[in-house]
This record gives structure tokens, C-alpha cells and sequence, in this order.
């Protein structure tokens, strides 16, 4: 035993002779195990602890993890269907049980091959990741009053698309009666920001802000007969532009008067002011931050519901509603809202959830003076665009997505259609959407009617209809033919089926359920089930799961992007011509969308840099080379074929030639000579090793992310990237281009129409893009098909005025989408942190414990405190994230980065240690004065010179642990000698 006086421990010596000759000369500190918890039965001695672990992890307690969950709350609000909305649907307890308790509680993050390849459906596998979500379902009961202040809102805020539409009156008929007016199919819309505002002002004044929310609404049709369709959008409709051109002479006046407000505050800091003005009788619960255990706390009584918590919230939300009421209108709340958009909010604000204006009282002058004259400054940049003559109408959707953290989905409203016009996966159709049923499939009644002809040769088809077997056959095929012809939809396309003969048709169908009902009693389990309603909530559980993975849990793109204290975009504009590209680019707009990202421990700055092409030979030698001309197949909407010319940029070549310029790194080191001297105190120096880390933000304290726009707006042929796309998101860059045409018809559709793009400002795409390459912000239309390994599409919440919903011309990102950005940047971390542990985990693992190395102490404890500090982090950032608190959960997560390398450093001594102990007792060991062979000499130089080595050996370690404070490394117990 040698060593004596180092920390009190002993060390022993082992000397072994190893096949290539080779001498291995080990040292290692016992100590004693009483430190680490392990569960083992009473009266074990630290021997059958030690042989009981049987690998060296297990004896640290380090397990491998093979995943890490982080919990969502979600909550979902259905109104209009406690049998006060459309066709009185009523959702009992049961139904939510059988259906809603069954939607995915658990996905895994997914990685989509978004970036440098094309997206397409092709095999494309992506990394697995060892992330997954978790969310936390509560079912929010409301009164039945709030469906009514919905509908009352649809009303007043519709507007036919053509203001000469005038609805046709009933005919009258024989005996006073009236008969339905002529099925004709008028388009109207609602202001989708008025919906928007209150369902905000709802969740803000009952403190559901915790949470991501989606609104199911069912309200009544608000035209009779179902005499036309409504829907939703931002803006006026193609037939009211045109009016507003034609009488510019009568609004531009009030345009040019006063200017706009430009908005500088993001949507949490609007958030915080709102609160600041919510009514007291309003405030009907109390302010408790989310959990993730306790799911969302209520102010009403819970009841359970296998996996789904449902919250009461039905007098609560009354208070809410006869607020509403009572309040809508007054001056002092006009005046408030006014107060607010001059600071900054947008005109969905909840501030403004009871002005009075009505829709649908003003012609479309009055209103469009209105706005001139007193509207914010988004509707006064919406005029002048008007005027300009480069805005188009925006599609009529059924989904919505607000600024902050929900969404609404109206089934009763459309249905509509929108996505690519040729090809494509995931189109949303007519029947994307579950239309909710009519209440004679739903429910039984009486009513009785005279039997037209129409209905008598439909059933024909069935003659013994008065046996059991003969109605049930019969009402299975009235029921059918009842769902083609009869729902609202359908019969406005159909004009030969007359509207007494639906009647009818519902009369008979109810007597044949009555009918049938008698002889159901013996009927196998499951049986007497409407198929009708069974099929209607299994598509609506459908649809809440899509909008959890495109809305609330999208997929990540193939490059990771991390948390840095300090972002810099380098904006270069580069172009041919003598026309500012940014009289059409809104770079303003640009930097004030981006800096919605930025947390309050961020520093974010822009760097804008124009250069001439004519002027800089390498740049247009590289723009010249990447340029490409392609003669692409085009299908009108209408159905015309037309080949049409476009000129674009391959994005790879492009890219290969812009990086060897390294124009950001450049201009890189000329912020560095204007910084001040604490921040260049704090900056790393480049080097080749974390080159790359710069471009993701991995372990580094700055970011840069250079954008590149490409403006030629001198000629009349159009200019995109990779043929179809005006901004793309590579892994260290954002490419843009601008082009001249201001009405571009894409190769998107919606409701038999063409989606238009304005070429000439490419801001709805850069922001996109540079989200993408920011924050792994995918387009709310792609996904991953886990199942065939590639990536799909999925139209459905393509919605919203945001850059990523392709039916909206809105650039304005919402919370749901910071936390989407934050939510990546900590996924990232975790993912590289799960992949350091386990890999550390599994080569310790290797190495089992047994008799021949018992008594050998391994120096380890700082490894298994290591690896509890990285658990402990991951623990606080999942608390944080289950709150929807990322700006503390972003503070743990540098936590984990460092964390996680001390696990790396300690990991690294201790594998030393463990591999040489295994490698001692795994050879054939010789005694160096008997079983060495006679022909070894190094044995005996080897010898005579041991007292000596344990000298040195002895020096040069404690001198080591001085410096290290008592810790062990292993190099010291190496001896410095030849």
C-alpha cells in the first residue's frame, strides 16, 4: 500500500504485462461508498452492492433516459353545442368521454426535411429525436349566453362580397303560408379581427391565458333558409375594392390628413396593457400560474373525465357575457381603444371589444372613410394599398388563428377550399371540415307531411318497409340520401330538390327511427348507435389532433437553431437598378416582426448594407452564375393551360458561391471596430473550430444570420428561387428576390380563385424564411409522415393573417408562434444534452462490476453530481414550459449547456479510470518476480528503478492535487518518465 497521506485514502499498485509488451501501471483512490443512495436489502456490506450493480453505471446510479417530455397545456372550448346552436346540437358527457379522451395525449417532436433539399413527398428519413410532448387536455364548460354574444357579433359584422346583393324575399304560398326563398349561394364575410378580439378579451378576463386554446364554435346560421354561405377574412372583397378605386376622390383626403401609428409593441407587452383595463365585474378568476400537474387551474368546480379535466367555468363566463352586453357601446370604452391603437396595438385588440360600430349598417364608403379617418395604421397602410392598386381579396376561411395563443374553428361556417391548384397532399376540401349533422339524424320527433313525388320513387326501392328489417334497410338509405341532398350545403347547389321535399324527407325519416326503435331491445351491443353521429365526433377528434401537430406542435426543420444572448441579421440588398428596392420592401415592417422574437435578456441588431452588382464583380459574377430560365406548365383555375417563362435562382449554387465571398463575416468585423469595449470583452474570438456554431448559435454567445435580397425590378420577366419560391431558408443563409410584377397568379387557389402575389415586396415570404432559419419555424402546411418517412402536406390551418398561412396577405406573427421559436431553441439543447448523457452512460456501462475489481475504488462522484445537476435542469425547464414561461426556461437552459459539459469532463476522468481497471483485470497477469518470462528485460531495469517511479509518482500527484482541490485526474497517476 502506497500513498499515505493523500486525503486519508489509500491507493494499491498493479503491475501487468500485456500481450504487445506493453507495461500498464494503474492507481486508484479508494473510497467508500456510503455517499450514494442505492436500494438494496438490509444488511448488504458494500460488497453486494457492488456485485449487485453489475455494470460501474448502475454502481453511480446513472441511467440512461431515453426520452424527455415536455408538458402542453391545451384547452378546448366548445360552444354552441349545449342544444343552442346550429340544429340544436347537444354534446353530452358521455360523448366527450367516448371521443375527446381519446385524442393523442402524447407526440414525439418530429424532424421534417425542410431546408436544404426540396420539399417533396419522396422517402426522406429523418433523425429521431428524443423529445416528446405531453399535453394536458381541459375541457372548458361556458353559458350558453356567450354563444349567443357570438352570434350576435357574426351578425352584425357580415357583409355580402357584392354590395348590390339584395337577399330575395319568401313567395307566398296557398293558405298564408311562406315558402323558402330561392336557393341561391351568396358569398358574405365577418371581420375575422372582430371574433378574434373577443374571443381574446374572454380568455384574458377569465385568465386562461396559460394555455393553448381552440374555440369550436357551433352557432346558428345567421341567414335563413340557408339562403348563402359566410365566412372570414381580413379586408373587402374584389367587387368593394373596385367600387373604393372608383371613388378614390371621396376617402384619400382623410388619407392624406393624418398619419398612422406605427406598431412598436409585440403582442405579450399589448397583453400586459390590456390587463391593465379589464373591467372589474370581467375579472371573474383568479390570477394562479399554470402547472403542469394540476393542468389549468379554474376559478369553478372540476370534474374528471378519463384523461381530459373538465373546468366549470359556466357562471364565470356568464358574469363575462352580461358584461359584454351591458358594456358594448359606451364613449369611455371607445375612448380607451382609441387611447391604445395610438400606442401601438393592433386592431384586434381586446381594448376594443366594445366599440360600436356595426358592419353591416355602413356602406362601404362610410366604412372605407371611417378608416381613413380615424382607423389604425395597419387599415390606413390597407387603404393605401388599395389605392395603389396591388391588394387583392384575401380567401374566406372557416379557421382562424389570432395573435395570441388560440385559434377558433367555425362549423358552421363554408365550407371552403384552399391549396395548390395541380397536385399536392392534404387540399383542403369541402369535406375537410365535419358538418355538423341535422338534428333528424341526430335525434327522434314527430312530424308529419304529405309525400311529394320526388320522395316516392327513392322509396321504391325498398316495398316491405312496414317489417323490422325492412325500415331499418329503408332508413339507413333516407338516411344517405338525406345527407347528399338535404344539409345545408348541399341544398343550396341543388335547386330541383324543392324545399318540401326536404321536409318531408326529415318527416318520414323520424317515423322510420321510432319504428325501428321497438325492435332494438335485443339488438347486439352497439347497434342502435347513430353512425351519423358516431362519424361527425370521430372527424372532429380528427381535426383537434391535426391542429396539434401543424398549430400548437409543428416539426422542426433539419438544421437546429440555439439560444444566443446577441443576434445579428445582416441585411445586404443588392440589385442592378436605379430604383430604391425599399419604396416596395417594408424593411420596417421586416425588423419590427423579427424583434417580436426577442426576449428581454436578447440584444437584436440589423445591419443594412445596398450594393450596386455593377459595382462589385464577385457578387454579380456569383448572382449571374446561380441564374437559370425555365418555361414552367401553368393550370388557370379556370381550367386554361398556359406555359409561362420564369427566371429563378438555384439556391445550392448560389449558396456555394456567396460563402466563399463571406460578405457577412466581413461585415462582421466591421461591428466589431464600433462595439463598445464590454461587449468586445465578452465576444469569442472566430476561429475554424466554432465557425460553424456561429451560423446555429450552438455554444456561443453571438449569432449572425445573413439575408441576401436580390431586386430586379427592371425587368418584366419574374424572378424566384429554385423556380417557385420568392424567399428560402438555407443553413447559414436567408436568400430573397423582388421583382417587378405586383399581381403575380400563383399556383394556389382558394374557393374557385386565384391567390395573387406581390412580387415586388417580399415581405410575407422573408419573414418566413428567416423565422425558419431563426427559430425552425415551419410553414403551418408541412409535416412529417412518420409512417412512410417522408414529408406531407396538410392545407387545413394554412390560415390567419401571418406570414406562414398562404390565404391570408398578413405579415403578423402571434404568440403561439414565439413560443413555437423559444419551445425549438430548448428542444435543441435538450436533444444535444439527452445525446451527451446517454453516450456517456452507455460507454461506463460497458464495463461490469465484479469480484476481480472489487476493492478497487473508482473515483466517481462528481460524475453522479454532474449528472443530477443536468437532470435537476431538465426538470426546471420542463416546470417553466408546462407555465408557457419560456423566458425562464430559456435562463435554465444555458443551465443544461453548461452542465452538461462539466458531465462531459467528468465523464471523460472517469471512463479513463474505469477502462484501465477493466483492461488490468481482463489480461493474463503476471507476477514480475516469478511468471515473467526469463527473456522480458524490461522486468528487471524495470525493477530497479520502481522505488524511484513511486517517488516521482508521488510528487507529481500531490502537486496535482493541489491544483485541483482534492479531485483526480488521470494523467497524474501516469508517470512522467520514458
Amino acid at each position: 500500500e502506497v500513498g499515505e497521506g493523500i486525503s486519508g485514502k489509500g491507493c494499491w499498485w498493479w503491475v501487468g504485462v500485456v500481450v504487445s509488451a506493453v507495461l500498464l501501471v494503474s492507481c486508484h483512490v479508494a473510497e467508500t461508498h456510503a455517499q450514494v443512495q442505492i436500494d438494496h436489502p438490509p444488511g448488504s456490506t458494500d460488497k453486494d452492492i457492488w456485485l449487485g450493480s453489475r455494470t460501474v453505471a448502475n454502481y453511480r446510479l446513472l441511467n440512461a433516459v431515453p426520452s424527455v417530455t415536455l408538458p402542453v397545456p391545451v384547452q378546448l372550448v366548445f360552444i354552441g353545442f349545449e342544444a343552442d346552436g346550429q340544429y340544436g346540437l347537444h354534446l353530452a358527457d358521455h360523448d366527450f368521454q367516448e371521443w375527446f379522451s381519446h385524442v393523442e395525449h402524447t407526440l414525439r417532436h418530429t424532424i421534417v426535411p425542410v431546408g436544404e433539399e426540396q420539399t417533396t413527398t419522396e422517402h426522406f428519413e429523418t433523425p429521431s429525436s428524443r423529445l416528446r410532448y405531453k399535453f394536458a387536455y381541459s375541457l372548458l364548460k361556458l353559458h350558453p349566453l356567450v354563444n349567443t354574444v357570438l352570434e350576435d357579433l357574426i351578425l352584425w359584422h357580415m357583409r355580402p362580397e357584392d354590395p348590390a346583393y339584395v337577399p330575395p324575399p319568401p313567395a307566398p304560398l296557398a293558405g298564408g303560408a311562406m315558402a323558402a326563398p330561392p336557393s341561391i349561394s351568396a358569398p358574405y364575410y365577418v371581420d375575422a379581427y372582430k371574433i378574434s378580439r373577443t374571443l381574446e378579451h374572454l380568455l384574458l378576463s377569465l385568465n386562461l391565458t396559460q394555455a393553448y386554446t381552440l374555440f369550436l364554435l357551433n352557432p346558428k346560421h345567421p341567414l335563413s333558409h340557408g339562403n348563402g354561405f359566410y365566412g372570414y377574412r381580413v379586408g373587402f372583397s374584389d367587387q368593394e375594392i373596385q367600387i373604393v378605386l372608383e371613388r378614390q376622390d371621396e376617402w384619400v383626403p382623410f388619407l392624406s390628413k393624418k398619419k398612422g401609428v406605427k406598431q412598436q409593441d409585440g403582442v405579450a407587452e399589448i397583453q400586459q396593457q390590456i390587463k391593465k383595463h379589464l373591467p372589474e365585474p370581467a375579472q371573474v378568476k383568479p390570477e394562479t400560474p399554470a402547472t403542469p400537474k394540476s393542468k389549468i387551474p379554474s376559478g369553478g368546480d372540476n370534474q374528471s373525465i378519463q384523461n381530459l379535466t373538465v373546468e366549470d367555468l359556466v357562471s364565470a363566463s356568464e358574469v363575462w357575457a352580461r358584461w359584454y352586453i351591458k358594456n358594448r357601446g359606451r364613449g369611455q370604452a371607445n375612448a380607451e381603444c382609441d387611447k391604445a391603437l395610438q400606442n401601438g396595438a393592433r386592431e384586434d385588440s381586446p381594448l376594443c371589444i366594445t366599440r360600436s360600430q356595426r358592419s353591416e349598417r355602413l356602406d362601404i364608403m362610410s366604412l372605407v372613410k371611417d378608416m381613413a379617418e380615424n382607423g389604425t395604421y395597419s387599415q390606413r397602410q390597407y387603404l393605401q394599398r388599395v389605392r395603389e392598386g396591388n391588394i387583392h381579396q384575401e380567401c374566406l376561411v372557416d379557421l382562424w388563428i389570432g395573435h395570441s395563443r388560440f385559434g377558433f374553428m367555425d362549423l358552421t361556417a363554408g365550407p371552403f377550399k384552399w391549396g395548390p391548384i395541380v397536385g399536392g397532399q392534404g387540399i383542403r376540401c369541402h369535406s375537410t371540415l365535419p358538418r355538423v349533422p341535422p338534428d333528424v339524424l341526430w335525434t327522434s320527433s314527430k312530424v308529419d307531411e304529405p309525400m311529394p313525388a320526388k320522395i316516392r320513387e327513392a322509396l321504391q326501392v325498398r316495398q316491405d318497409a312496414e317489417t323490422t328489417s325492412g325500415s331499418a334497410m329503408e332508413l339507413e338509405l333516407l338516411k344517405a340520401y338525406y345527407a347528399q341532398h338535404c344539409t345545408a350545403d348541399r341544398y343550396r347547389a341543388n335547386d330541383k330538390l324543392s324545399f318540401v321535399n326536404c321536409n318531408y324527407l326529415t318527416s318520414r325519416l323520424k317515423k322510420l327511427d321510432g319504428l325501428t326503435e321497438s325492435s332494438d331491445q335485443h339488438q347486439e351491443e352497439g347497434a342502435g348507435e347513430s353512425l351519423v353521429a358516431d362519424n361527425f365526433l370521430a372527424r372532429l377528434g380528427a381535426s383537434i389532433s391535426t391542429t396539434l401537430r401543424h398549430v400548437i406542435t409543428p416539426p422542426a426543420p433539419l438544421f437546429p437553431a440555439f439560444y444566443t444572448k446577441r443576434v445579428t441579421f445582416h441585411f445586404f440588398l443588392l440589385h442592378t437598378h436605379k430604383e430604391n428596392p425599399m419604396s416596395r420592401f417594408d424593411y420596417e415592417s421586416f425588423k419590427h416582426e423579427v424583434l417580436s422574437f426577442k426576449l428581454p435578456a436578447q440584444e437584436f441588431s440589423f445591419v443594412l448594407k445596398e450594393i450596386n452588382l455593377h459595382e462589385d464583380r464577385e457578387l454579380l459574377m456569383a448572382f449571374t452564375g446561380s441564374l437559370r430560365s425555365a418555361m414552367l406548365p401553368n393550370l388557370k383555375i379556370d381550367g386554361d393551360f398556359t406555359p409561362s417563362l420564369v427566371r429563378y435562382l438555384d439556391s445550392k449554387a448560389l449558396q456555394l458561391a456567396l460563402k466563399q465571398l463571406n460578405l457577412h463575416e466581413k461585415e462582421d468585423q466591421e461591428l466589431v471596430e464600433h462595439e463598445p469595449d464590454s461587449m468586445k470583452k465578452r465576444r469569442r474570438k472566430p476561429t475554424d473550430a466554432n465557425h460553424k456554431d456561429l451560423r446555429s448559435g450552438k455554444g456561443s454567445f453571438s449569432r449572425h444570420i445573413p439575408i441576401f435580397l436580390f431586386s430586379l425590378l427592371n425587368q418584366d420577366v419574374p424572378l424566384f428561387i429554385d423556380k417557385y419560391y420568392q424567399a428560402k431558408a438555407l443553413a447559414d443563409m436567408v436568400i430573397m428576390v423582388q421583382s417587378a410584377n405586383p399581381a403575380w397568379e400563383s399556383r394556389l387557389g382558394c374557393n374557385e380563385r386565384p391567390i395573387y402575389w406581390d412580387l415586388r415586396n417580399p415581405l410575407r415570404a422573408g419573414l418566413a424564411s428567416t423565422l425558419l432559419h431563426f427559430g425552425g419555424l415551419i410553414p403551418a402546411h408541412i409535416t412529417y409522415d412518420e409512417a412512410n418517412k417522408a414529408a406531407n402536406q396538410n392545407w387545413m390551418w394554412s390560415v390567419g393573417d401571418n406570414p406562414l398561412g398562404h390565404t391570408s396577405h398578413g405579415e403578423h406573427f402571434s404568440l403561439l408562434h414565439r413560443d413555437i421559436v423559444l419551445r425549438n431553441f430548448l428542444v435543441n439543447t435538450l436533444e444535444d444534452s439527452v445525446k451527451l448523457i446517454n453516450e456517456g452512460i452507455q460507454s461506463i456501462a460497458a464495463y461490469p462490476t465484479t469480484e476481480a475489481n472489487y476493492g478497487v475504488a473508482i473515483p466517481g462522484m462528481e460524475l453522479t453530481q454532474a449528472y443530477r445537476t443536468v437532470r435537476k435542469n431538465w426538470e426546471r425547464v420542463t416546470e417553466y414550459v408546462g407555465r408557457l414561461n419560456f423566458e425562464e426556461a430559456m435562463i435554465f437552459a444555458k443551465a443544461i449547456e453548461q452542465s452538461s459539459q462539466l458531465y462531459m469532463t467528468q465523464h471523460t476522468k472517469h471512463a479513463r479510470n474505469t477502462h484501465t481497471i477493466h483492461t488490468i483485470h481482463n489480461i493474463t497477469t503476471h507476477s514480475i518476480y516469478t511468471e515473467a518470462p526469463s527473456d522480458f528485460p524490461i522486468l528487471s531495469d524495470f525493477h530497479s528503478m520502481l522505488p524511484q517511479f513511486v517517488k516521482q509518482w508521488k510528487a507529481s500527484n500531490v502537486k496535482q492535487q493541489r491544483q485541483d482541490k482534492g479531485g483526480w485526474v488521470m494523467q497524474s497517476c501516469w508517470p512522467t518518465t520514458n
